[in-house]
């Protein structure tokens, strides 16, 4: 934005060189990208719509070199009827449209505007039209507040109505283009068409031009998100639009409506009728805050008096009052868009006091020492767990946590369950994913068309589900996905065979670093995994992931020729084990005797309690229990178990070893009802 030094100087006394000006600006925040010629040009932040005008930058100005504020002449002398002889308005979406103010002046005489207005135009970079339009561009300027006039003996009905526009409908806009508006389109409707499209730009159907008379002023307050929309939709981007967009002030619509009323009224020698009409969704009370300054030494590591901060605050527009060691503050509607918070208060004195004047300090926070412990425990096991995965030839890998729905389908997965995007910018990112799998096998994809055949790759990361009733349910998951040979040309390859076995293996790797212990394998049903080539993951009864090889219609649907496998184990079981500090031992004195057991187990008999029960009988002497042969045949079930045995203090005998080998297996025959195969 351009502001002409001159116009600057109404507002506040400026003694000082624009350069220096232009500097105090850039300090405080305000990006300056030129200044001379008389004119300072800014370049305003997203959430600073305020700055958007010239009294916005005075006030950034007041604050940088300590000034007071002048405000705009404001002088409005009403006369003949009362405007509700003149023309009505009806608001039919007041969530689109807060507020809608007008006045109306009556026997204008249009003309150009003064010399001195258009050279402010010019200077701030917008062209000179008529003294009434001139007047409404003027205040837009100075005020940031964008105003429309209406040739009111053009509309029909002497009445406005503010409406969302009818699908299809079109109105030729000001720059002589129709437009073919949709539902959610706000417009500005006489009785029977639209004149303008709300916060954008007004009809040719209702404009001021050279046989106007009298004229309709619309002071208004859209939702800024309806505008964002509605100017993107129709690609129009305009000086209004832009203000609109970043927010406006709710009391600066009556303001700026009455300051251009009396603008017009001076310069074209017209009436203003009595009265204003208001029509708005409720009044908006400013938001009050407790500014505490201990807080703000706390934050800042700095000193800043208490009453520099007032003096900060109220150069910058906010009201303050003592309250004890503290500050009340009360936040002007200008800046409502953007100061919510005590912090946000803070950085607006930080900003003004100088970031130079803050010295490098070391900010000690107090927090919940076990909840810290445990957040560090787990962020180390995960980078333990991403190192360990890369030394067995895994790539670690980062996929986008949005996908359309043809990559859903493209998986096997449906929408379904998934959280929609409000506002997807293409339609590859319409939802959250559910499934980090998905992105993995879109990435194999691409490195398979570029002809590399052999893949090993994982994600940690978050998916995402729908509960239902607008609240969403978050998961960490860990993700893998195995194609073809990580140990290429490395070992020989009869050595090493790399199917749903070996990526088991490295599954159970993960589990024994965390420390997690009773996990199980069941078979898998899921439709998205081959059939008999799959297993789900329990512990304790609670599913925590599942591992198996991608359904070959899947794996073709990218491209793959092999056997392609994938595993996801819950991230959020791993941290939910709890940490047993390490100990340390001396390596065993006394020998260890191993025995096998082989069995028939019913149907219904777990692996985690024939484990259980083991460990049970054998107590302490029992070192280890490991499951090394399984078959399933039409009737049985055949389960080979070694059992490891030794005593910390003396090498056992043949009759003891016998005697609690007896043992175990005579438990295991009482309680789980197996068959020992001799």
């Amino acid at each position: 934005m351009k502001i002409p030094f001159d116009w600057l100087k109404e507002f506040v006394d400026i003694k000082e060189p624009i350069d220096k000006v232009a500097g105090a600006l850039s300090l405080s925040g305000t990006e300056v990208a030129s200044s001379g010629n008389n004119v300072i040009e800014v370049d305003i932040l997203p959430n600073r719509g305020d700055c958007l005008s010239v009294l916005g930058i005075a006030r950034e100005v007041c604050a940088t070199l300590d000034k007071k504020l002048k405000q705009p002449k404001i002088e409005v002398k009403e006369s003949g009827e009362d405007i509700s002889r003149s023309a009505s308005v009806e608001v039919k979406d007041a969530d689109l449209c807060p507020r809608y103010m007008a006045r109306v002046i009556k026997d204008v005489k249009i003309g150009g505007s003064p010399a001195w207005m258009q050279k402010r135009l010019l200077d701030a970079g917008v062209r000179p039209i008529n003294n009434v339009v001139d007047v409404t561009n003027y205040v837009m300027l100075e005020m940031g507040q964008p105003l429309h006039a209406f040739d009111l003996d053009l509309l029909e009905g002497k009445k406005i109505i503010v409406r969302r526009a009818a699908a299809g409908e079109k109105v030729t806009t000001l720059d002589g283009i129709e437009r073919v508006l949709d539902k959610d389109c706000l417009v500005i409707a006489d009785a029977k068409r639209a004149v303008a499209v709300a916060g954008v730009m007004g009809a040719g159907n209702s404009e001021i031009s050279s046989g106007t008379k009298n004229v309709l002023l619309e002071s208004a307050l859209f939702l800024p998100v309806s505008i964002n929309k509605t100017s993107k939709d129709l690609k129009i981007r305009t000086e209004a639009s832009v203000r609109f967009e970043r927010g406006i002030d709710f009391e600066g619509v009556q303001r700026s409506l009455d300051r251009a009323a009396g603008l017009i009224q001076e310069l074209s020698k017209g009436s203003v009728a009595k009265g204003a009409i208001d029509v708005k969704k409720a009044d908006k009370k400013p938001l009050s805050l407790k500014l505490r300054p201990e807080r703000i030494k706390k934050v800042l590591g700095v000193d800043i008096q208490k009453d520099k901060a007032v003096s900060i605050l109220n150069n910058l527009g906010f009201q303050t009052k003592d309250a004890g060691k503290d500050i009340e503050v009360l936040v002007p509607m200008w800046r409502a868009a953007d100061i919510e918070r005590e912090i946000d208060l803070i950085e607006e004195i930080v900003r003004i006091f100088g970031y130079d004047k803050i010295a490098e300090t070391f900010t000690f926070i107090r927090q919940d020492m076990d909840n810290t412990d445990k957040l560090i425990s787990s962020m180390k096991k995960e980078r333990m767990l991403k190192h360990m995965l890369s030394c067995k030839g895994f790539f670690e890998v980062k996929t986008y946590s949005m996908s359309g729905e043809k990559l859903f389908k493209k998986a096997g997965l449906d929408t379904a369950a998934a959280v929609a995007v409000a506002n997807p910018l293409i339609e590859e990112m319409t939802h959250l994913r559910t499934s980090v799998i998905p992105g993995l096998l879109e990435a194999a994809q691409y490195n398979i068309n570029r002809k590399i055949s052999d893949l090993a790759i994982f994600e940690a990361g978050k998916i995402f589900s729908n509960k239902g009733e607008g609240q969403m349910r978050e998961k960490h998951v860990l993700t893998g996905l195995l194609y073809g040979s990580v140990f290429k040309g490395i070992v020989e390859k009869d050595r090493v065979k790399e199917d749903f076995y070996f990526l088991k293996g490295i599954v159970e790797d993960v589990f024994d670093l965390y420390g997690a212990c009773c996990v199980e394998y069941s078979p898998s049903n899921d439709g998205k995994i081959a059939s008999g080539s799959g297993a789900e993951i329990f512990c304790k009864g609670n599913k925590i992931g599942f591992i198996g090889q991608v359904e070959r219609t899947i794996a073709g649907n990218f491209d793959m020729q092999k056997p392609a496998y994938v595993f996801e184990i819950s991230m959020d079981f791993l941290n939910s084990i709890e940490i047993v500090p390490s100990r340390q031992e001396s390596l065993p004195k006394y020998p260890a005797v191993k025995r096998d057991i082989a069995m028939y187990v019913p149907q219904g008999v777990t692996h985690e309690e024939i484990v259980e029960r083991i460990l049970f009988e054998g107590g302490s002497l029992v070192e280890d229990v490991e499951l090394f042969d399984r078959y399933i045949g039409k009737d049985k079930i055949s389960l080979a178990y070694s059992v490891i045995y030794r005593s910390r203090e003396k090498t056992m005998t043949d009759e003891e070893i016998n005697f609690l080998h007896e043992k175990v297996l005579g438990a295991l025959e009482n309680n789980l009802k197996v068959e020992i195969r001799k």
